[in-house]
């Protein structure tokens, strides 16, 4: 559909697809439309510009169970384009068994979360988990995630607001009840509705509170709501607040001319209604006047950077792709390493700036990277991208990682804490060579010696990246630690809380000796639960 005179009206309507199945979630990209349809997530691409596409590219396939086995609800959701290059995915709780992505890399999940995946396919990896049936993530320009989650009818979940950092658990469905010490609780919780769509809107011409909010929609009450949110260590405290009502409402979406557009399920039911169901609304700032739209194609390299300067997300998003598909010269790369450096600009588009080395220059921006994290202004951001990608760590220090750990702001510890996480992964450069188990043993013992971290959000990613880096030799140390200082309790806390998740006959056999030596009865029932769990 396309508003050709800006009229809020469509005046053209093109069958782009002829045959797909439950399109449960669609992004679009230059040439291309991304959409997650059960049981795959394929690219629809349009290779001659006539509205119509010409070739499908299955990019993951079994992301979700097949009609035979599950209806389409509850199954694999939303698609989220970040700043990152990143495409995020909404999985509900279905989860799905053995999905593959175009590099042949296969994934679990069981029960809902967010996956994430190269816009070709490859390095399918899982990003958090423990949610119910999500079905879209909103990506904020500084690579924040949220979603209104749906409630489990009666069974203590409800409508909850979740914020995604990467590793963190969220609780359902085995935790959240007897264990809400070992997850990450929601920004809040709604009672009843149904959560549908999200979006972070980053645009101009709204009045103060409403162009850079969260919002969020809700089927079962038949509104969206918008969500100031206030910044609070690693996370926010959130507001909510009714924007705009409509029955049966489902999702929403900005443009780059700043129109809010707004979809209802008004008249459709389970089963087939007719076609005469469903509409779809603009809303605009009254009386805002957008600048014309840039011919992005048409522009240079240096006009396509003072894009990324744009009040408009859209806008800088779209510049940031047309450059990454261009590539970067070193002139060009020079310019986009001076915006990321300038801290006269605006945070969003120096990430935008990083995030389009990172994207172009591959491994290759690692030097310019690392400049940027001396920068305590972007330093969160830099070290997000250098640890990005697992098969691009070559030069990255693992000591400037470690450092980021006692870093003043939350933002950068917690990335600091991801990033060395990303050293025991299976696609970390050197896998499964003496290189590789060195840096998985310094991300460790870098990782261990923070588990008294204050802010709760990342002492609990810190458990998650121990689990994740089997950090059993960092952590039997500190459970077996004779002190009995409050800091030490809680190191001993939480080094039993990743040691239980750790299924290696090592760490069992090490915490079965210990229950065997120990006399303290507190330290021999923390012992016992974590053999049981």
């Amino acid at each position: 559909l396309r508003d050709l005179d800006g009229d809020g009206r469509a005046d053209e309507s093109k069958l782009f697809v002829d045959n797909v199945d439950s399109p449960r979630g669609l992004v679009w990209d230059h040439d291309r439309l991304y959409v997650l349809h059960p049981p795959h997530l394929s690219a629809f691409i349009d290779h001659d510009g006539d509205g119509h596409s010409d070739e499908q590219q299955v990019l993951v396939k079994n992301l979700a169970f097949t009609f035979k086995d599950r209806p389409a609800d509850h199954t694999s959701n939303g698609v989220t384009l970040g700043i990152d290059g990143w495409l995020y995915l909404a999985i509900g709780d279905f989860g799905f068994m053995e999905a593959e992505g175009a590099d042949g890399r296969k994934l679990q999940m069981r029960g809902g979360g967010v996956v994430r995946v190269r816009p070709d396919g490859t390095e399918l990896q899982t990003y958090s988990r423990g949610t119910r049936n999500i079905l879209e993530v909103a990506v904020d320009p500084l690579l924040n995630g949220f979603t209104r989650d749906n409630t489990n009818d009666g069974g203590g979940w409800d409508i909850r607001l979740h914020h995604f950092t990467g590793l963190e658990h969220h609780g359902y469905p085995s935790l959240y009840m007897n264990f809400g010490d070992e997850i990450v609780q929601p920004l809040a919780d709604y009672g009843g509705g149904s959560g549908c769509g999200a979006l972070f809107m980053d645009e101009p011409g709204f009045p103060a509170g409403y162009g850079r909010a969260l919002y969020t929609a809700d089927w079962g009450r038949s509104w969206v709501y918008r969500h100031p949110l206030k910044p609070n260590g690693a996370t926010f405290e959130p507001e909510q607040h009714e924007f705009a009502g409509l029955p049966r409402v489902t999702d929403l979406d900005v443009d780059a001319m700043s129109g809010i557009l707004l979809t209802s399920w008004k008249g459709a039911t389970f089963t087939y209604a007719g076609e005469e169901v469903g509409y779809v609304v603009r809303v605009t700032p009254k009386g805002y006047q957008p600048e014309p739209l840039p011919d992005f194609a048409a522009a240079s390299d240096l006009e396509l950077i003072e894009l990324l300067k744009s009040p408009s997300h859209r806008r800088r998003m779209e510049a940031q792709r047309t450059l990454v598909r261009r590539g970067l010269n070193e002139a060009t790369a020079q310019q986009i390493e001076k915006l990321a450096a300038d801290a006269s600009q605006p945070i969003a588009s120096r990430v935008a700036a990083v995030f389009a080395l990172k994207q172009a220059l591959g491994s290759q921006a690692n030097s310019a990277l690392l400049q940027l994290a001396s920068d305590a202004t972007i330093r969160a951001f830099a070290i997000r991208a250098l640890a990005d990608r697992g098969d691009q760590l070559g030069g990255v220090d693992i000591a400037l990682l470690a450092n980021g750990l006692s870093d003043k702001n939350a933002r950068t510890r917690l990335e600091a804490v991801v990033a060395l996480a990303r050293f025991g992964g299976p696609d970390a450069e050197h896998a499964n060579s003496s290189v590789h188990e060195q840096a998985r043993l310094q991300a460790a013992e870098a990782l261990a010696a923070s588990l008294d971290e204050s802010d709760p959000v990342i002492a609990h990613t810190i458990v998650q990246a121990l689990i994740a880096l089997r950090a059993g030799e960092a952590l039997l140390p500190i459970e077996a630690a004779v002190g009995d200082s409050e800091v030490e309790r809680t190191r001993r806390t939480r080094a039993l809380r990743a040691l239980q998740s750790i299924h290696e006959p090592e760490v069992v056999d090490a915490l079965i000796a210990r229950l065997a030596a120990e006399t303290n009865p507190e330290r021999r029932q923390g012992l016992f639960t974590a053999l049981c769990r």
